[in-house]
């Protein structure tokens, strides 16, 4: 079986599942949904980073540091908004 590429879509209805982009606006500011197939990863990885252990969340000032890193093109992502 074939799968399908993904492709990422707009925020043209606050229903977009395959973004990587919360809807705007969020909550506390966040931009990234770390949850997203495509960014958990890299949000694992760090995690690892910084010393975090897996289990227990991050602080709002690092889960910006992450979201900085994944917008600067620091991670190989290439979906864009």
């Amino acid at each position: 079986m074939t799968k399908k590429p993904y492709k990422p879509t707009l925020y043209e209805t606050n229903n977009a599942k395959n973004t990587i982009y919360t809807t705007q606006p969020h909550k506390y500011g966040y931009q990234i949904r770390v949850n997203h197939p495509e960014i958990q990863p890299y949000f694992e990885a760090y995690k690892e980073m910084i010393g975090q252990p897996k289990h227990l969340p991050i602080s709002h000032d690092e889960r910006l540091g992450f979201e900085q890193l994944v917008l600067c093109g620091y991670y190989p992502i290439r979906l864009r908004r």
